[in-house]
């Protein structure tokens, strides 16, 4: 199982805030296949990279198989 509370990422670049992941939540059960789609740009490879634990999340909670990484 993986789970997503709230996960947020963000990254400073000079005086802004970028907004790359802004609250999501997904739960993904046993035996059950996801295809993350979405424009450019929309922020599917930080996702992917912050689930899979590569990029730390700003907030939120990522829970692998009841394993869990927080901010």
């Amino acid at each position: 199982m993986i789970e997503t509370q709230g996960l947020k990422v963000y990254f400073k670049s000079r005086d802004v805030i970028v907004k790359a992941v802004d609250g999501v939540d997904i739960k993904v059960k046993e035996r059950e296949i996801v295809g993350l789609v979405g424009e450019s740009g929309s922020g599917k490879t930080t996702l992917g990279r912050t689930i899979l634990n590569l990029q730390r999340p700003t907030a939120g909670k990522v829970l692998w198989n009841c394993l869990l990484y927080t901010s």
